[in-house]
């Protein structure tokens, strides 16, 4: 992995993040955007990209997925590899095999990019709903990070 422009181009993070309920329905090929952040960088670079669900919900079989998808400056968009987010448990809880998922998109252009966690559920004739409230009945918080050279 290249590193560009001056050594004391010092490491920024964007992050956004949101509590509201999204319900996606059973096989859905298609994917949602979930929680988006905005960042500008000002050298070409690396950008590491970090999507957190920290609470599921599910009616039936469901099989979560989730992928980073970043925008670059030149308005390509770039895809992490596809992880498994939830599967159906018991009594409506889901099964969350991992809460953070990262991708790292190399020598990306320096500009306006836009980083987006997105999901899709590939169970049959189910629901997933992610940002349910934990099982305390506070807010869960699902997040998406950029982490990139300013």
């Amino acid at each position: 992995m290249a590193l560009y422009g001056p050594i004391d181009d010092h490491m920024k993070i964007a992050f956004a993040s949101t509590t509201t309920d999204r319900s996606i329905g059973g096989r859905n090929t298609g994917w949602t955007n979930h929680v988006t952040v905005s960042f500008t960088t000002s050298t070409v670079g690396a950008i590491i990209g970090k999507a957190h669900a920290s609470a599921l919900y599910e009616q039936n079989a469901m099989h979560l997925q989730c992928r980073l998808n970043l925008q670059a400056a030149n308005g390509t968009n770039y895809y992490g590899d596809i992880f498994t987010t939830g599967v159906q448990f018991t009594a409506h809880y889901a099964q969350m095999t991992s809460g953070d998922m990262y991708w790292v998109f190399e020598n990306m252009p320096a500009g306006s990019c836009t980083m987006r966690a997105q999901y899709r559920n590939m169970g049959n004739s189910s629901n997933a709903i992610l940002s349910y409230f934990d099982q305390g009945g506070q807010n869960a918080y699902d997040n998406v990070t950029a982490i990139y050279r300013g």
